[in-house]
């Protein structure tokens, strides 16, 4: 699961699905938010801004994606 946005409802949605075991990923532009989402339990968490998002979640996820 991609959660695009880590401000409040980000990290907010973020902590549920966490609970249960999910596999979670997290993109923001800001790096203190992607800091925080990793504290949260994000596996890791990307700056989309680079241009990369797609390829560096398909690499994470075995070519699925999010």
């Amino acid at each position: 699961m991609l959660i695009a946005g880590c401000g409040p409802i980000g990290l907010q949605l973020l902590m549920s699905p966490n609970m249960l075991g999910a596999m979670l990923y997290t993109s923001d532009p800001m790096a203190v938010r992607r800091a925080k989402s990793l504290t949260l339990g994000a596996l890791e968490s990307f700056d989309p801004s680079d241009g990369k998002l797609v390829e560096q979640i398909k690499a994470r996820t075995e070519g699925r994606g999010a």
